[in-house]
């Protein structure tokens, strides 16, 4: 047997009230912390001119200097050298290119990746003659071009 409080006993309109503040009240501040998870990530490329605590600055490609907090969960991405040569089979890549006069791509970019991350080929950095693969290597050739590699 289920018991229900009628609707006209006196402490029904009380606990009503107090349900609907409550409500009310989880709504605005669900709509106040909202905006902290409205928040998108920004990517920022250049050297970084300085680290202090949580904080670095970084001069951009376009020579403005930009602060950064860092959070606990930034992730910092760097470049280090590599070889062609050290490029094999079932390594995944990041290929920036620069479109030619006759429309075909010549990478100027090449970075190895730990793991496979964001696979595809797109526009690159909002340009129309610039374009982004991440891929996996399928293959290396050795032509008469020197060494290429199949994505």
């Amino acid at each position: 047997m289920s018991y229900e409080p009628a609707r006209s006993a006196p402490g029904y309109l009380a606990l009503h009230v107090v349900r609907t503040h409550a409500i009310v009240l989880a709504a605005l501040l669900g709509m106040v912390t909202l905006p902290v998870y409205a928040q998108t990530s920004t990517r920022v490329r250049g050297t970084i001119t300085s680290v202090s605590g949580n904080a670095m600055t970084v001069k951009a490609g376009d020579g403005k200097s930009v602060d950064i907090q860092l959070a606990e969960k930034t992730v910092i991405v760097f470049a280090q050298p590599i070889a062609i040569s050290e490029i094999k089979s079932g390594d995944f890549l990041g290929v920036t290119s620069m479109k030619r006069k006759d429309g075909t791509l010549s990478a100027y970019d090449v970075r190895r990746f730990p793991k496979p991350t964001n696979p595809g080929h797109r526009p690159f950095d909002g340009r129309d003659d610039q374009t982004m693969t991440n891929a996996m290597v399928s293959a290396t050739v050795s032509s008469t071009k020197g060494r290429e590699l199949v994505l």
